[in-house]
């Protein structure tokens, strides 16, 4: 999927959505707002579930169970971190294209962090640096789409 963006239009694989940029049902949409320049990341809105249609596409979900969780708050956000970075390793090692981090669009607060900040962290971090592609990757309110650097042979 590869969406392009002007200051005024915005296009999904290379059709042209409404001239001020709202969603159409069941359709991904770019922020046309602004431009691109600056961006480490595409931006994208609506939805989500349509990422799941990705060619060889992994998928990580942070909604954490209870018995999933590690106890302390702080705890499974330090897991978060930990197996992001392993999730893009082994997508690498895979030969996978993209992998999805569904992490819901709650956004942090004072004294506490949320896996979509972890999340975004990585991915703006060093230890992201030898997985993705981010100029190919794309952030949005509610999941984060890694483009997976293809392994050297």
């Amino acid at each position: 999927m590869h969406l392009a963006t002007d200051c005024r239009y915005g296009y999904l694989q290379g059709k042209l959505l409404n001239p001020v940029g709202y969603p159409t049902d069941k359709s991904i949409w770019t922020d046309t707002f602004g431009g691109t320049m600056g961006r480490m990341f595409k931006r994208e809105a609506g939805n989500w579930v349509l990422y799941r249609d990705l060619p060889n596409v992994m998928e990580v979900d942070f909604h954490f169970r209870e018995e999933e969780t590690l106890g302390a708050y702080w705890m499974n956000m330090e897991d978060v971190e930990r197996r992001t970075i392993e999730a893009l390793k082994r997508a690498r090692e895979e030969g996978k294209q993209y992998v999805l981090f569904t992490h819901g669009h709650s956004t942090s607060r004072i004294g506490m962090t949320t896996a979509r900040s972890q999340v975004r962290k990585v991915m703006r971090g060093k230890a992201a640096t030898p997985y993705i592609v981010r100029s190919e990757s794309i952030q949005h309110y509610s999941v984060f789409v890694a483009a997976i650097k293809p392994k050297k042979q």
